[in-house]
């Protein structure tokens, strides 16, 4: 079967060295086509997966692996399949976490970037704590969550409020807390009795769009 994807396969193969990084301008110039949207924000286009064309007839015929892929640089990096034990999938809130970061950049009009600081007020003064992220000048802070749809949804609405708390007492224009996976633990715990105690912070929801949920 001739596929487009071979090219990349050809590309790989002519290369000395273990590992390599390749941006998307690169790889699209090799298939002498755009990428699909799918491949600027989602890792599972870019999975070591023989069902997946891009993969099978891409750079797994040549012997090469996925390592990373940074979608905010745009940029993926191979390693040759006797490397393979440092290609690691990612797990379901890293991967979310990868996308959010462009598509909230995409929803604000402003650039995202991870481990924000801001400036937090507290009973015993102002300190500073880390961020999941948020915006570049840290008017926007942000704490990340993945749910999974198992369990009971009332036993995380303790964790949601925790982290709703915490962003809170941020000094920051905007405050988000951001859900991925199970939408409706967050939309529970806006109807519950914890979602009293905390004010001047967004849930935002990010499924196939970007939703402010209160």
């Amino acid at each position: 079967m001739f596929s487009k994807y071979a090219q990349i396969a050809e590309h790989l193969q002519q290369l000395d060295g273990n590992k390599v990084t390749l941006s998307f301008s690169d790889i699209e110039r090799l298939l002498g086509a755009s990428l699909p949207k799918s491949a600027r924000r989602s890792r599972k286009w870019w999975c070591n997966d023989v069902s997946h064309v891009q993969a099978k007839y891409g750079w797994l015929t040549s012997g090469w692996h996925v390592k990373d892929v940074d979608f905010e640089g745009e940029t993926v990096s191979f390693i040759r399949r006797r490397d393979a034990s440092a290609c690691l999938m990612l797990r379901p809130i890293d991967e979310f976490k990868t996308s959010a970061l462009q598509r909230l950049s995409q929803f604000y009009g402003v650039r995202f970037v991870r481990g924000v600081k801001a400036k937090l007020q507290t009973a015993h003064g102002v300190v500073e704590k880390n961020f999941d992220f948020g915006s570049e000048d840290g008017q926007i802070v942000c704490k990340v969550m993945y749910l999974t749809e198992k369990g009971n949804p009332a036993a995380r609405f303790q964790g949601i409020t925790v982290n709703a708390m915490l962003l809170e007492k941020a000094l920051a224009k905007e405050r988000l807390l951001v859900f991925g996976g199970d939408k409706i633990v967050p939309l529970l715990w806006l109807e519950s009795a914890y979602a009293c105690l905390v004010d001047n912070v967004k849930l935002v929801y990010i499924g196939e769009k970007v939703e402010v949920l209160n």
